[in-house]
């Protein structure tokens, strides 16, 4: 497989979080093409326009819908079991004869054919070989190559021309964290080294979890913060250090905790407790649950106290607003404001699932049941029976056994009549009526009718 599905189950995690990280420092949110995407139509895969009309002439095994170049969009095909090219507009760009083909990445990638790796433009020729033999091929954010063997060992690091930049000798594993600073495993211990042998952290760390510009060194159960030059960004030792979000670290020691930045600021300390995993999945976020002195608030990125700590609980912070539980009334949870107004209170946790504009809040409990659409003015305009996928902003949400969509202002821009409806990107709304899949706009206008069994963006990294 060529896929970044079948990628992401064999490379380590630490490489694929470095090229997310890598991505996220130059684009500020998701990209993808919104004006074709993938199709299943009796078993194969078609390109279609946003209005239905087929942009492939014929259908494939499989295409693929990640593309990372800066181009026009090429995109793998698989066609009886070999590989090619295909562009955005159904334009045959490489003839399926590879046994395997990577991504496009800046304007290149690989594909492998009679055993050798050939590096390829965007009009699907074959601009040089690799040089030696590998079993798969990685192509990096920043234009170069990485090559591995059978047991994913790595065998060489090359340059978008081809160059062999680092051989694969003397290293059990690599991660990759830019293009000058590469984390290296040998003997069991981790250090990072710059192409092709300069040792620039020492390779005695028991281990090293790499950032572009920040690495946390752990070495006998003792974690110090690095820069990628390997000088102290933190005098001393903590206990642990993690990743708070973008460009924030957070560290314990002696069972206390400070948000700092990669600057080596504290900007909050003697915290009991920070949760930064909200970070990582829901959307406008702007502050942390944070706990000090036994009570609970939001801690602002900046170290500032969005909501004091003075609750006995705290589920999350989104759009302006966080949730909280009363202390005066044990059990009672507060939609409460930046400004410290307080909407609704309900009888049980509850969390902001999305954040809709002027229309407000939608809440709900920790089963997702029960949704409840509640306005800046705290009134509960709008309830459903659950809330689904989120994404872009767009909240799918549930009557009795049918689904609707929710757009970032509140709008219904799909009532609840399908049975399944979410958003596949911005505007454009997949819907499921009698098993197909169809499309409608913002306005509810049906742009294509549902035929097909399954329909996908193609996301742009």
């Amino acid at each position: 497989m060529a896929t970044r599905r079948s990628v992401a189950s064999v490379i380590t995690i630490g490489f694929v979080l470095i090229c997310a990280s890598l991505r996220a420092e130059t684009q500020e949110g998701p990209r993808f093409v919104g004006t074709a995407f993938t199709a299943c139509l009796g078993g194969r895969e078609f390109l279609i326009s946003r209005d239905g009309r087929m942009l492939s002439e014929v259908g494939y095994d499989e295409i693929a819908d990640t593309f990372m170049g800066t181009g026009d969009p090429v995109l793998p095909i698989r066609q009886n079991g070999k590989w090619g090219y295909i562009s955005i507009t159904g334009k045959r760009v490489a003839e399926c004869k590879y046994d395997s083909a990577r991504e496009f990445v800046f304007d290149l990638t690989t594909a492998k054919r009679d055993g050798k790796w050939w590096i390829l433009n965007q009009s699907g020729e074959e601009v040089k070989p690799l040089e030696g033999e590998y079993s798969y091929v990685a192509s990096l954010p920043w234009g170069d190559f990485v090559g591995f063997g059978p047991n994913w060992e790595f065998r060489g690091l090359f340059s978008s021309d081809g160059a062999l930049r680092m051989a694969g000798n003397n290293y059990e594993r690599v991660t990759p964290m830019s293009r000058t600073r590469i984390r290296v495993q040998a003997a069991g211990k981790y250090g990072v080294v710059e192409p092709p042998d300069r040792v620039v952290i020492p390779i005695e760390y028991d281990n090293l979890i790499p950032n572009p510009r920040i690495v946390i060194a752990v070495k006998d159960h003792e974690t110090t913060i690095l820069d990628p030059n390997g000088r102290h960004v933190f005098n001393g030792s903590f206990d642990s250090a993690s990743l708070a979000g973008k460009d924030l670290l957070l560290l314990e020691l002696g069972n206390r905790y400070s948000l700092c930045d990669f600057l080596g600021n504290v900007l909050a300390t003697d915290l009991e407790k920070l949760i930064t995993t909200v970070y990582l999945w829901q959307p406008n976020v702007e502050a942390f649950p944070a706990k000090k002195d036994g009570f609970w608030g939001f801690l602002g990125f900046d170290g500032k106290w969005l909501i004091e700590p003075k609750y006995l609980g705290v589920s999350n912070w989104a759009g302006g607003a966080g949730m909280v539980e009363d202390p005066v009334n044990p059990g009672i949870w507060v939609l409460v404001t930046k400004g410290g107004s307080r909407l609704l209170s309900l009888p049980r946790k509850t969390w902001i699932r999305s954040t809709h504009g002027e229309a407000g809040w939608l809440l709900s409990g920790a089963s997702l049941r029960s949704v409840v659409l509640v306005s800046p003015a705290g009134d509960a305009s709008r309830t459903y029976d659950e809330v689904g996928l989120i994404r872009y902003g767009y909240a799918s949400v549930r009557k009795g056994k049918l689904w609707g969509v929710i757009s970032p202002k509140g709008l219904e821009v799909a009532p609840a009549k399908y049975e399944t409806a979410y958003a596949l990107v911005p505007g454009i709304i997949a819907f499921t009526a009698n098993g197909l899949v169809g499309l409608l706009d913002e306005e509810g206008k049906v742009l294509c009718e549902p035929k097909f069994e399954r329909i996908r963006e193609i996301k742009l990294e």
